[in-house]
């Protein structure tokens, strides 16, 4: 479970980001993408906002990392999760901004999913003002408030490859002015081979510099996140076997404890703390006015699964009605096809029959007008029977579809 305060959100004015990440699930959640998080609840008391996630027993990535353990096949495993995921994100236009360790949870299986998606933003909707994500992580165009977009994302997977690697962050970020001075020389963090680790390869290495390069344009992924699947480091990777869960992880967490609990305290409040009950709370007006604020925060994954099942359920009642509709109306315009001939036919019997009946012009001309008329309802009719017999074939093989299931 996540909380967040509500007199913090205020304060620090990240209301928008907390209602944007209910947006986002409310889409997206559990979208044909194991390698996210799935969002099972939302709501909110006079306090706080509340997210119930799906449990993740593996813990997250930080913590694996401080145990000092990770191999080059293990990471290389997790970052083939991760650059799954956020492929995702990027073919759905979105920038995820906020990559690292502690937003990275492990399943059961070894499996790693993103979490976080509260600074998550449309690409063409990001700005050069926008800032977002944490020190030590975020790319050098998103630190130096440029425009920045997908390919700063990859500059975060580089980054979280290097921890990987080194147990450690490779610029100094103290301070957000230490960061960006780093930033600045990102040739002198750049991995030399004399300073590989021992089992870990020149590949990766090659890999996490072309990843963390301070230019974006020079940076991997630059044209897409394929880019990044073609690097000789994850070239002969099995991706289908992983996009498909069928590929056993190197590296299963054990059952168990796998989180250290950490207390996240909010700069804002080191000094001073409010609870929201201080914030605005002069006389009721105040109050009401901040609780409409937060209107819309609600999100119930079962409720909001039967009524994706009930829309579909109904189309697909509407369909099957319209069919039999079709399928009656058909019938009876077969039916009169089948008169008419014979209706024609008569006549013209009649006609030979009566060859002492002279015709005049007029009465000639409104015979052949006659004929025309039966001609074209005839061509009419024809094209109405195929249609007929198109939606009755279909209607028939659901149906022989449904009583051999049934039978099984």
């Amino acid at each position: 479970m996540i909380q967040y305060i509500k007199s913090q959100v205020l304060l620090s004015r990240s209301l928008f980001s907390i209602l944007n990440e209910i947006v986002f699930f409310k889409e997206y959640n559990n979208k044909h993408n194991p390698f996210l998080v799935n969002l099972l609840y939302a709501f909110q008391d006079k306090n706080a906002f509340y997210l119930i996630e799906e449990y993740y027993p593996g813990g997250d990535l930080r913590y694996h990392i401080n145990r000092k353990f990770l191999t080059e096949t293990k990471s290389k495993f997790l970052i083939s999760n991760l650059i799954i995921g956020l492929e995702f994100l990027h073919n759905n236009g979105f920038v995820h901004r906020n990559l690292k360790p502690d937003n990275l949870l492990l399943d059961s299986n070894g499996y790693l999913h993103i979490s976080d998606f509260k600074l998550l933003r449309k690409a063409e909707s990001i700005t050069y003002f926008d800032t977002s994500g944490n020190k030590g992580y975020m790319a050098p165009e998103i630190a130096f408030r440029q425009n920045h977009g997908m390919v700063s994302d990859i500059f975060s997977i580089g980054i979280i490859l290097y921890e990987m690697m080194f147990n450690k962050l490779p610029f100094k970020h103290s301070t957000k002015k230490e960061y960006c001075d780093s930033l600045i020389n990102t040739k002198d963090f750049l991995i030399k081979e004399s300073h590989l680790p021992e089992g870990w390869s020149r590949d990766c290495a090659d890999f996490i510099n072309r990843c963390i390069q301070k230019k974006a344009a020079y940076r991997i992924g630059y044209n897409g996140i394929e880019e990044l699947k073609e690097h000789r480091w994850l070239k002969e990777f099995k991706w289908d076997s992983v996009k498909k869960r069928i590929l056993k992880a190197p590296f299963i967490p054990k059952k168990g404890k796998n989180i250290k609990i950490r207390e996240r305290i909010d700069e804002l409040y080191l000094n001073n703390e409010l609870s929201f009950n201080q914030y605005k709370m002069d006389d009721y007006k105040d109050y009401c006015e901040i609780t409409k604020m937060f209107e819309g925060y609600y999100y119930n994954y079962k409720i909001e699964k039967k009524n994706q099942i009930k829309e579909l359920n109904k189309t697909k009642s509407i369909l099957l009605m319209s069919i039999k509709t079709g399928i009656k109306k058909l019938e009876t315009i077969k039916e009169n096809n089948n008169i008419i001939p014979e209706d024609i036919n008569n006549d013209n019997n009649n006609e030979e029959n009566n060859n002492n009946i002279v015709l005049d012009e007029d009465e000639g001309k409104d015979n052949e007008d006659k004929k025309n008329l039966l001609d074209n309802k005839d061509k009419d009719n024809k094209k109405e029977l195929d249609l007929f017999n198109l939606i009755k074939n279909h209607y028939n093989k659901n149906n022989q579809n449904k009583k051999s299931k049934n039978k099984k």
